[in-house]
């Protein structure tokens, strides 16, 4: 039986050599948030978010056709997640700000539109966030323990000899068999077996995480189709012409609360991209195998709920 959890948190590890986190000040991000008030049309900006999920999807559909992930799919599906999370937001307080405009003029000037029309488009959001989520999760939990989908030479050059024995551990036997023809050089014996207390010599812990990972949340199937509408009531004040009540709604969002929410997801990114307690590696104390991209694809749900 191979362990689904070695499975389900190898995914990180690719990540090492493509993406270098910046030392963090206590309490400050340094993914910086999107422009409040972007330069291209508010429309643009709300449909921008959609072409980034389907280049997202295009990648993961590339991966299943040729049964191979490369360490430059990592890298896109990493840079894409993010772009998508700051797309989502800045289309979010660019429609509030159109609102507010909107609700501060009496319906004379902004629109109400932008905002009515991104609250409508949450939906398909949410469902195809939780399906990429849930193709991600299928791979780590049955195609790659059974080699129908091979990592490249590229990732599995950056796994250290015990992060390499705990992987092809994993893996069916006809599985290992494949890597041991694809990469004869890299696979060269039969992985070192566990005891029966599940020990074995020179083998990563998996077991506790610092503190500092607390905030990283996996993906989790079916979060992202749950609940939301933060601004939902401001619609309907708006669409109700109470002028005062709808700019308090906005404004209140726009203020603290939003601030709030990119807070709440940059720090869920960021705590995933740390190593496990007593690694000397480069990039904290957390996470340090694959799960990367499944864990910072959970942040992203959460997100969405948050400003949905």
């Amino acid at each position: 039986m191979f362990n689904k959890r070695f499975l389900s948190l190898v995914l990180v590890l690719a990540f090492l050599g493509a993406f270098t986190l910046a030392v963090l000040i206590p309490g400050h991000s340094q993914i910086t948030p999107p422009p409040r008030k972007p330069k291209i049309p508010v429309g643009d900006v709300v449909r921008a978010p959609l072409a980034t999920m389907t280049q997202l999807e295009g990648i993961a559909s590339r991966i299943e056709s040729n049964k191979l992930i490369t360490l430059q799919d990592e890298k896109d599906m990493e840079r894409l997640m993010m772009e998508y999370a700051k797309g989502m937001f800045g289309a979010f307080e660019a429609v509030l700000e159109e609102a507010k405009i909107y609700a501060e003029s009496k319906g004379t000037k902004g629109s109400k539109d932008p905002l009515i029309n991104f609250e409508k488009s949450i939906a398909e959001h949410k469902n195809r966030v939780d399906a990429l989520g849930k193709r991600y999760l299928d791979w780590v939990d049955d195609k790659i323990p059974k080699g129908d989908i091979i990592l490249g030479r590229d990732i599995l050059i950056t796994f250290p000899p015990d992060a390499l024995n705990e992987f092809t551990r994993s893996l069916t036997k006809p599985a290992l068999e494949k890597y041991r023809k694809l990469y004869p050089d890299l696979v060269k014996t039969e992985p070192v077996p566990r005891d029966a207390e599940g020990e074995g010599p020179n083998l990563i812990d998996f077991g506790e995480v610092s503190e500092d990972c607390e905030n990283c949340g996996s993906f989790e199937p079916g979060l992202a189709t749950a609940g939301g509408l933060e601004a939902a009531r401001c619609i309907v004040y708006i669409l109700k012409m109470q002028w005062v009540e709808a700019y308090e709604c906005i404004k209140d969002i726009l203020g603290k609360k939003a601030d709030q929410i990119w807070n709440d997801f940059t720090s869920c990114w960021e705590a995933c991209g740390k190593h496990y307690e007593g690694r000397p590696l480069k990039r904290g104390k957390c996470r340090w195998l694959w799960q990367d991209y499944l864990d910072k694809l959970g942040c992203v749900p959460k997100l969405i709920l948050d400003i949905g």
